[in-house]
C-alpha cells in the first residue's frame, strides 16, 4: 500500500472584524446551513455532533449520513485566533482510502477592517498496489 501525505488550505476573506470571525469559526458538522448539493453529493453530512471543542483536550464526535463518524480532539487554541486539532477516530465513507489526521482554524485581522479565514486539513492517502512488479505467468 502506498501512502502520500497532504494537505488543503482554504483562505477566504471576510467584510467583518478578526473577532466576529472568530465568534462563527466552527467546524463542518456544526454549520446549522443543509451543505450544498455539490458538498451533499461528494462528502456524508453531518447528521448530530456531541461533545465540544471549546478546550483543550475536549472532543467533538459527529456522527454522519453514511452511517461512519469523526472525532476531533482539539491539542490547541489561541483564543480569538486559532483552534489547532486531531483526528482521533473515523469511520466515514473515504476513512481506508482518505486518512484525516488534523488541522487548523485560524483568523487574521486586517487594517481596513476585514479580516481571514484560513483552515489547513493534514490528510494521508492510501493506494493499493496492483502487486504488478513480476508475472506469474509461464511461457512454455
Amino acid at each position: 500500500m502506498k501512502t502520500s501525505i497532504g494537505r488543503v488550505r482554504t483562505t477566504g476573506r471576510l467584510a467583518c472584524d478578526a473577532q466576529t470571525a472568530w465568534q462563527k469559526v466552527c467546524f463542518y458538522e456544526h454549520i446549522s446551513r443543509k451543505p450544498s448539493w455539490l458538498l451533499r453529493t461528494v462528502l456524508p453530512t453531518p447528521q448530530r455532533t456531541t461533545g465540544s471543542y471549546q478546550k483543550v483536550g475536549y472532543v467533538s464526535r459527529c456522527m454522519y449520513s453514511d452511517g461512519g463518524y469523526l472525532a476531533k480532539t482539539i491539542t490547541r487554541i489561541v483564543s480569538g485566533r486559532q483552534i489547532d486539532f486531531d483526528i482521533a477516530e473515523q469511520t466515514v465513507r473515504y476513512h481506508r482510502r482518505i486518512i484525516l489526521k488534523g488541522g487548523t482554524i485560524a483568523t487574521d485581522a486586517h487594517e481596513d477592517g476585514t479580516s481571514s479565514v484560513h483552515m489547513l486539513t493534514r490528510y494521508q492517502l492510501r493506494f493499493p498496489t496492483l502487486g504488478l512488479g513480476r508475472s506469474s505467468w509461464s511461457s512454455s
